[in-house]
């Protein structure tokens, strides 16, 4: 009878030899779609924070007029503008409304400070800026934010964002959305 004496050292170089290939070969697999999955996990973050921005930003915009545009395209000149400045609504009678009793919208001339509003582009991010001293990022790695009333639709405004984040292997993910508002009468 013959005793058993393990692996030889020939044998355990071929298994330890098939073992790397089989790994090898099982990582050139996987990798890409590990790459792929963080590069469209990437894009989607990234245009989730430039569309909640917009939708902030129309939100707003959409309660002011054309003529309470204070800062930006303020004609409609279809120029592209990096910064829009404008009114809110405003509650004059106090009543803590703004539409009066005869339910038309509350305007000021002179409006109080915090019911202006700006938004902008500093560095790498959008920016609202109003008189209540807050002013908080809407969205960052910002590459481009402009502002434009066209011509042939003097009623709206068109917002362009472009965003670009790059992955932890370096790649370049690029984001551009548009949306067109229209403004109150």
């Amino acid at each position: 009878m013959k005793k058993s004496r393990g692996f030889s050292i020939l044998e355990l170089f071929i298994a330890i030899t098939l073992f790397i290939v089989i790994m090898g070969a099982l990582f050139l697999v996987i990798s890409p779609s590990i790459d792929s999955f963080q590069l469209s996990s990437v894009q989607l973050d990234l245009e989730s924070e430039v569309r909640r921005a917009i939708d902030t930003m129309s939100s707003e915009l959409m309660q002011t007029r054309i003529a309470k545009i204070t800062e930006g395209p303020v004609n409609a000149d279809n120029i592209n503008y990096n910064t829009i400045g404008f009114a809110i609504p405003y509650d004059i009678d106090n009543d803590g409304d703004i539409m009066s009793s005869t339910q038309v919208m509350e305007w000021s001339d002179m409006p109080p400070a915090d019911w202006m509003v700006r938004y902008s582009r500093t560095g790498n991010q959008i920016i609202r800026t109003a008189g209540d001293g807050l002013n908080p990022v809407l969205a960052n790695n910002i590459s481009s934010l402009t502002f434009r009333r066209p011509s042939y639709n003097p009623n709206t405004i068109e917002i362009n964002i472009s965003a670009q984040k790059s992955t932890s292997k370096n790649r370049s993910v690029q984001v551009s959305l548009s949306s067109l508002i229209k403004m109150r009468n």
